[in-house]
């Protein structure tokens, strides 16, 4: 917010009364807490998505493991994660 406040509008404020000034505060506060969600909810999604990454790529420079799990097993993880991230819609 800039510039100067009147005295009505600081008044209203002080008192708690619903003018436009605690509508937009309130407004502010419940835009913060979906920012809030939404940004966990997304550093969520990026950490699965990083670890079934890793999990892909060390299975797949490692011939023993890759033998041993199979490209089916790779192809899930990758569909996994493919789905997990369309489900959330976050990264649409």
């Amino acid at each position: 917010m800039s510039g100067a406040i009147d005295a009505q509008a600081l008044g209203d404020l002080m008192d708690g009364d619903d003018g436009g000034f605690a509508v937009a505060i309130a407004q502010l506060e419940r835009d913060l807490e979906r920012q809030d969600d939404l940004t966990r909810r997304l550093r969520d999604q990026c950490r699965y998505q990083h670890l079934v990454l890793c999990e892909i790529y060390d299975a797949s420079r490692h011939p023993a493991i890759l033998e041993r799990n199979g490209l089916d097993a790779l192809n899930a993880k990758a569909k996994a994660a493919i789905a997990a991230a369309n489900k959330s819609g976050l990264l649409a």
